[in-house]
């Protein structure tokens, strides 16, 4: 059964509507020095499973669990994967959320988020490439975890 979900222009960022209506436009105005870092992880997030789908979230780009889940408190953000983070110009940040659903990784940063938050940090390709079977893990881990 296919999930249907509001247009990102619904989504709201502090109470406000987001600049952007879908990650391409967001990507095509984006001026971050590691933009091509943000287009790798978006090819490799699409490519790792096929109920992974992305929009944008806070005003930037997000991934999302587009497949069957039971009903939740919205509160929760349990369809929200991961959201991209670049407030710094070094380093491409993939929060997640919900970290506290998947197991500790060596990928994963060393950082002590009482919310249940977990990071992983890109400082450029080689370091993506690098991190990416780590990651297509962790996705697999997330993702069985929001079938079961």
């Amino acid at each position: 059964m296919e999930v249907e979900y509001p247009p990102c222009s619904y989504i709201t960022y502090m109470g406000k509507p987001a600049k952007y209506a879908t990650v391409a436009e967001y990507m095509e105005q984006c001026t971050h020095q590691l933009k091509d870092v943000v287009e790798l992880l978006r090819r490799i997030m699409e490519s790792a499973d096929p109920d992974i789908g992305e929009q944008v979230k806070w005003n930037s780009p997000a991934f999302l669990f587009k497949g069957e889940m039971a009903p939740f408190d919205p509160k929760e953000y349990r369809r929200d994967i991961a959201v991209v983070n670049l407030n710094k110009q070094d380093k491409v940040v993939l929060v997640f959320p919900s970290g506290n659903r998947i197991p500790v990784s060596p990928v994963l940063q060393d950082e002590n988020l009482t919310d249940g938050r977990k990071l992983v940090g890109f400082t450029g390709i080689a370091d993506l490439i690098e991190k990416k079977a780590a990651l297509e893990n962790l996705l697999r881990l997330w993702l069985a975890g929001a079938r079961s």
